[in-house]
């Protein structure tokens, strides 16, 4: 009787062990919510700051500065109510800018609740969607603030599981509130910008990774990067698995500035034969986005499935 080798399967142990499932291929549309209330001109109760010139170069650059062709770009203004919604493609640049440079003031309060959900109403489930509201001051009529807080709130549930993210972007320090600021905190994927400023660098990666660590420990997350500019940030990067027994991340090494990838060294806290084939957690990072306030990195929280899988043969006996 003689054993003969029928095949042997091997499960993905490179290098760099990674399998992405999830991929972040999805087109890109940005959804921008434009305050044209006279206090942008400088106009409002009190005396505020002459900013809108500012702000529409600031929103110009930031669209130009797009990487992909076919980007959606959605421009909405708003004082108490919507005015105007115009959509482009990127590709579209010339029209954009006609577009940016007529924009004017118009009369009326600042209706932010009814502005945010007609951006929400905006967004694109089979896309890669970004909404920026633009404002230099608060909530003052249409319904009532604490309405203003649940729709914010309900961007948490609304986003989670999906490539949506939310910018409330607070123009002057006259649009800055407490109360507010805490909602938007608490909620999920989505973010503060104190700044006139909207470009922005994003990083994008999958919200869900799988990894064979049976024999390399080193897990590679690639990032795609949402303009052509270099990426000029070197961070201390920092990366927690969710409470487990079974794994930690012991290092991690930022290769963001050279192929805009982080590589994750995995160590394990018991003897291999006591943990699963598959774990299934989370992580999360922390790359000190207060001092990065221009800089983001999403999901902060990333799901990641570990396996250690090894090489498995078959035989066959074949009878002489």
């Amino acid at each position: 009787m003689k054993l003969l080798p029928l095949y042997s399967l091997l499960f993905l142990s490179l290098f760099c062990s990674r399998l992405a499932y999830g991929q972040v291929n999805k087109l890109e549309k940005r959804i921008y919510l434009f305050d044209v209330t006279a206090s942008m001109e400088g106009r409002g109760q009190g005396g505020t700051e002459n900013i809108f010139a500012d702000v529409k170069h600031s929103l110009l650059n930031a669209i130009e500065a797009v990487q992909s062709p076919k980007t959606e770009i959605v421009l909405l203004t708003f004082t108490n109510k919507v005015h105007e919604k115009k959509s482009f493609f990127i590709n579209e640049l010339d029209s954009i800018r006609k577009y940016i440079d007529q924009i004017q003031v118009q009369k009326g309060d600042t209706n932010i609740a009814d502005a945010w959900e007609a951006g929400v109403e905006e967004v694109n489930p089979d896309k890669l969607n970004y909404v920026f509201l633009l404002t230099d001051g608060i909530h003052n009529t249409g319904p009532d603030k604490q309405i203003l807080y649940d729709r914010l709130k309900g961007w948490g549930d609304y986003a989670m599981n999906h490539y949506y993210y939310g910018f409330y972007v607070m123009l002057t320090k006259t649009s800055e509130d407490v109360e507010l600021e805490k909602v938007i905190k608490e909620t999920n994927q989505l973010y503060i910008i104190k700044s006139p400023h909207v470009n922005i660098t994003f990083l994008t990666t999958s919200s869900g990774w799988k990894a064979n660590i049976k024999n390399n420990k080193r897990i590679k997350i690639q990032y795609q990067k949402n303009t052509f500019t270099p990426f000029p940030y070197q961070l201390n990067i920092k990366a927690t698995l969710s409470d487990n027994p079974y794994y930690k991340i012991k290092r991690v090494d930022n290769h963001l500035s050279q192929d805009l990838s982080l590589i994750l060294e995995i160590e394990e806290l018991v003897p291999l034969k006591q943990i699963p084939i598959e774990v299934d957690l989370t992580f999360t990072l922390d790359y000190e986005r207060e001092k990065y306030p221009m800089l983001f990195i999403v999901p902060e929280k990333v799901n990641v499935k570990i396996q250690n899988r090894g090489i498995r043969s078959v035989t066959i006996k074949e009878k002489r």
